[in-house]
């Protein structure tokens, strides 16, 4: 896997509180060894037995990620900046509400 883009954006939640975001100002600078730590995560997670997956739901209107990722790859003029910013901030906003998330 090649990786074009890369970005940490920090979502803090605590049971029973509301989500907040830190976002990183800009993309990280690819490297070596930020691709070989990508490859190492994926592999960790990979090994697991017990790992969790998901479907994208068909009402894109509740469930919107996937006309996220489709627009951004469809429509280059959205920088992969604000695309992230996008989506962790969906991210953000359902799991407010849901007092065990972390």
């Amino acid at each position: 896997m090649n990786l074009k883009s890369i970005i940490v954006h920090q979502i803090d939640k605590q049971q029973n509180e509301n989500a907040t975001l830190n976002f990183r100002e800009s993309e990280l600078p690819l490297s070596d060894e930020l691709s070989e730590f990508i490859f190492d995560i994926k592999k960790a997670y990979s090994k697991k037995t017990n790992r969790m997956w998901g479907v994208f739901n068909t009402d894109v209107q509740e469930y919107p990620y996937q006309n996220m990722i489709a627009n951004y790859k469809n429509d280059r003029s959205q920088s992969f900046y604000n695309f992230s910013k996008e989506a962790v901030t969906h991210l953000k906003n359902l799991m407010s509400p849901i007092p065990q998330s972390t």
